[in-house]
């Protein structure tokens, strides 16, 4: 079983998965080359031991690492490349991208047969799906032992085709986008309520956006646009997110 683990990356996704990991056991390590994002980070794991660093020579001893870095490939493969570098050659790598493909990205590892896409959910110390993505290269047994102990710490563990935005993200962000789209007859608050309303969701589709940040929703549902017409992204999500990360209101 998995034990050793190191999360690549202490935004509000991987501070996420730490603190999830880390409250199910596992010997966990955060790393940024940010130690402002760091501190901000810190005080989630006041009673739980996560080594916090900027350190990537820290990677050498994990049996799993987890890059949740911005939903950008370019970034991503550069991070990748930098961690890939320092993992022994029997550790597993994941992405956790949720809207890039994984075979995208596999070229950056030096080991693509032990790399695989392993995408929490939103909040991730919370949402209880974990979609496990293999490329073409991951073998089925990396693909199993990440499956059986995603599951172990609690998660509902889906194993996903390697497709754009995978599952949950290719039926969500065409409902965020509509939202966005229909700023022009209601308020964020008034669609928001609309929807928990007669949807039955928990968290009204602005209330989502102001959680996870436009710019990664904006990220991500460009990333969709390649299946077709009734995946363009909205414009007003577009633009908003290029100048500023305000809340809706």
């Amino acid at each position: 079983m998995i034990n050793r683990v190191a999360v690549v990356g202490a935004g509000l996704m991987g501070s996420g998965i730490a603190h999830h990991l880390a409250s199910h056991g596992a010997d966990v390590v955060l790393i940024d080359r940010d130690q402002v994002q760091l501190d901000k980070a810190s005080p989630l794991f006041d009673t739980l031991l996560v080594t916090l660093t900027t350190d990537l020579t820290h990677l050498v001893d994990r049996e799993f690492v987890i890059e949740a870095v911005f939903e950008d490939i370019d970034i991503k493969r550069r991070v990748l490349r930098e961690v890939s570098a320092q993992i022994s050659h029997e550790a597993v790598i994941a992405t956790n991208t949720s809207s890039l493909l994984v075979s995208d990205l596999r070229d950056s590892v030096v080991q693509p047969n032990r790399f695989i896409g392993v995408h929490f959910n939103n909040p991730p110390n919370f949402n209880p799906i974990v979609e496990i993505i293999p490329s073409a290269e991951t073998t089925q047994r990396v693909t199993e032992s990440v499956y059986s102990w995603i599951k172990s710490t609690g998660k509902r563990a889906i194993l996903c085709a390697d497709t754009p935005c995978f599952i949950l993200n290719r039926q969500s962000l065409p409902y965020i986008n509509e939202a966005a789209r229909c700023l022009d007859i209601a308020t964020p608050a008034q669609i928001d309520a609309v929807a928990c309303e007669h949807l039955g969701v928990g968290l009204g589709p602005f209330a989502v956006m102001n959680l996870v940040g436009l710019p990664v929703m904006a990220a991500a549902s460009r990333n969709l646009s390649v299946l077709g017409r009734g995946y363009q992204p909205s414009t007003e999500l577009q633009e908003r997110a290029k100048h500023t990360e305000p809340a809706w209101e």
